[in-house]
């Protein structure tokens, strides 16, 4: 067990007796198997920070779920993290084995990552494009500045109905990375992009394997527009 995790357990098994009281509105769990869980996080839940707020933290829905078990496990088994901004999908090993074989996946750039964005704005668009450059102090520059990193992303316009709604195919995984692409492009607020990371696709045993979550608000408007992604 690192240094981490056993503060962690140390931390959890203090607050027990109050922890055990609270209760969650919701279970996030939307797959299940041995190897890992897909897990929804809703927008504004943390993942790692349980001091800035213990009840909507997804540390401690696990703890809640598993126990003791979790701190076994690199990182409580938690393979990537989205924004806190950003609500969808998540993906938790139940063993080291898994957590190490997707993390590689995720740093070789071999998960395939799909984002659904809605924002406004008066700017006309392409159905079709791609943005890429250097991101540093949540600014994008062309060329490669010092300690920048290069990010890059595919879009896809799929619905204009005051708002626009398009897929966004993630080939780098860069912080805030899609907005600070279309506040450079259309010079929209951080604020008034909203973010679902819809799906990703990885090979496992040889086999392709994919998962898809959307919430209800985009699923009505999708069946109202008769989209089919």
């Amino acid at each position: 067990m690192n240094k981490y995790n056993f503060f962690l357990k140390t931390f959890y098994n203090k607050k027990k007796e109050i922890y055990l009281k609270k209760t969650f509105e919701y279970n996030p769990i939307v797959f299940s198997c041995k190897s890992y869980n897909i897990f929804y996080k809703k927008k504004s839940f943390l993942i790692y920070n349980i001091f800035f707020n213990f009840k909507k933290n997804i540390l401690s829905i696990l703890y809640k779920l598993n126990g003791n078990k979790i701190f076994k496990l690199k990182k409580c088994g938690i393979v990537h993290r989205i924004d806190y901004n950003t609500s969808g999908i998540i993906i938790v090993s139940n063993t080291n084995f898994f957590y190490f074989y997707l993390k590689n996946l995720f740093l070789k750039r071999k998960v395939k990552k799909y984002y659904l964005v809605s924002f406004k704005s008066n700017i006309k668009i392409k159905k079709k494009f791609k943005i890429k450059g250097y991101i540093k102090n949540k600014k994008l520059y062309m060329n490669s500045i010092k300690k920048s990193k290069y990010s890059s992303s595919l879009f896809k316009l799929i619905l204009f109905s005051k708002k626009y709604l398009l897929i966004c195919k993630i080939l780098t995984g860069r912080k805030n990375q899609i907005k600070i692409h279309l506040n450079y492009l259309l010079n929209i607020k951080f604020s008034k992009i909203n973010l679902i990371f819809w799906k990703l696709s990885f090979f496992y045993k040889n086999k392709k394997t994919y998962y898809s979550i959307i919430d209800k608000k985009t699923i009505k408007l999708m069946k109202k527009k008769k989209i089919i992604l």
